[in-house]
């Protein structure tokens, strides 16, 4: 029984840490004795432990017990936590800049040190539960005020002053933050740098559509703000962005957060058929069979989708039905709203 507990172990390692960007496990079948099974090694987060031991229980009806205490769970409550302390900041596949960049992150974003390696460390997304390496001199810790808006137009410029002042930084859109001061028109707001910023750039999260149709209508109009926005692997931000990181932006502009990936987006308990409201993210992959998606977007509604493609080089208006390789590609949509 031992051998075959531990090809399991060894499977669901090599199952669950399939996703590299979002799971560490790293189990070790430490002992077999007397119906009790012993764990080791790591793993990121507790839930996905209490999984593996309930396969574990569920495959091997003669176990007892299977113990965990000896399993380093990387992300908990004594994990520290850092913020992004620049406007914006990139995640990589390695210590470099030059290698592939995963994700970005804005100021303010939680990223869990899992691993310190010097300048770099491999984090962990809070908000949207990506693992990468990220520079350590641009995260620090630090608190902020209770956010109370969201940064809604692209860019707003910040001003040293609220009338006729320099500017001082240029804040991004989807960053949250909070008024600090208020002069007519102007506000404001902690960032990157302090800076004043018109209050019409920012979204007050207390005043966020309540019903899903203005909800959904004003999460396809931030999608449309990024029009002609060029295509950038792992761009999240006005300055540069993918197809996922379009569906993400346009979501975190009104509060809910999206996984990072299309294939993570991708929930099947939320898919929907057509006629697609717009808001509703369609899918795409290989027309290989194996439904790999490789490819996200946003329904205007119907087929009528903004995404941002390499086709394109950028954030452009579509009609699925209309492009062969949409309309041969699509997979599925999904609604979140």
């Amino acid at each position: 029984m031992n051998e075959k507990i531990a090809y399991l172990v060894e499977g669901l390692n090599a199952k669950l840490s399939a996703e590299r960007y979002s799971e560490i496990v790293n189990l070790t079948l430490e002992s077999v004795s007397e119906g009790i099974v012993v764990l080791g090694g790591e793993i990121l987060k507790k839930e996905t432990l209490e999984k593996v031991k309930t396969i574990l229980l569920e495959t091997f009806p003669e176990i007892r017990i299977v113990a965990s205490d000896g399993v380093s769970i990387l992300l908990n409550e004594r994990t520290e936590i850092l913020r992004v302390s620049k406007n914006l900041t990139s995640m990589h596949s390695g210590k470099s800049f030059l290698l592939e960049q995963t994700n970005q992150l804005l100021f303010g974003d939680e990223v869990a040190l899992i691993r310190d390696e010097g300048d770099w460390i491999y984090g962990y997304s809070l908000r949207d539960g990506y693992l990468s390496y990220t520079y350590k001199k641009y995260l620090g810790s630090f608190s902020l005020p209770a956010v109370t808006h969201i940064v809604a137009d692209p860019v707003a410029l910040a001003f040293d002053a609220p009338c006729g002042g320099k500017i001082v930084t240029r804040v991004l859109g989807g960053t949250y933050t909070a008024i600090l001061e208020e002069s007519g028109e102007m506000v404001k707001i902690v960032a990157a740098v302090e800076g004043w910023v018109a209050k019409s750039s920012l979204r007050s999260i207390a005043d966020l559509p309540k019903d899903a149709d203005s909800l959904r209508t004003q999460v396809c109009a931030d999608a449309r703000k990024l029009i002609g926005v060029p295509y950038l692997w792992g761009g999240a931000s006005a300055l540069g962005i993918d197809c996922s990181g379009l569906v993400q932006w346009a979501y975190r502009c009104n509060g809910i957060r999206l996984k990072r990936d299309a294939h993570l987006q991708f929930e099947p308990r939320l898919a929907v058929d057509h006629d697609f409201l717009p808001g509703d993210a369609l899918f795409y992959g290989e027309n290989d069979g194996s439904n790999a998606i490789t490819h996200t977007s946003l329904s205007l509604g119907g087929w009528t989708i903004i995404h941002s493609s390499r086709s394109n080089n950028g954030v452009y208006i579509d009609d699925v039905q209309s492009v062969p390789h949409l309309r041969d590609g699509f997979i599925g949509a999904v609604r979140y709203i």
